[in-house]
């Protein structure tokens, strides 16, 4: 008793994958990873800013009394903020991957001027 396997899915794929057919996942570099991260975080310090002056006003009464809802819904608020601004970040670096890579290479190749 024999088992058929059908593995022309695997053929398709490494030959779809050498043409070029097919997009290929790349590992960012550690240093990309790292500026990434620097700049979502400053971001998020940035907005996090402006969201206290727009969201905490409508809360005075709830902060001062300490209503669970009240700091419940404060804390939703920072979650669906923090949501999109991480979203549209890695959109952002995935959309410009290229310009990016090529920014880096300029970067770490072009020589110092010696004054």
């Amino acid at each position: 008793m024999g088992y058929n396997l059908d593995t022309s899915w695997i053929v398709t794929l490494i030959n779809s994958e050498k043409s070029g057919s097919m997009l290929t996942a790349k590992k960012d570099t550690k240093f990309r990873s790292m500026v990434e991260t620097i700049i979502d975080c400053t971001l998020g310090f940035i907005i996090g800013i402006a969201v206290n002056y727009f969201v905490l006003p409508f809360y005075v009464t709830p902060i001062q009394n300490g209503e669970f809802w009240g700091m419940a819904s404060i804390s939703l608020w920072y979650l669906a903020v923090s949501l999109i601004r991480r979203y549209v970040v890695r959109r952002w670096f995935e959309n410009h991957k290229k310009a990016f890579s090529k920014f880096i290479y300029d970067l770490s190749h072009t020589q110092k001027l010696s004054l």
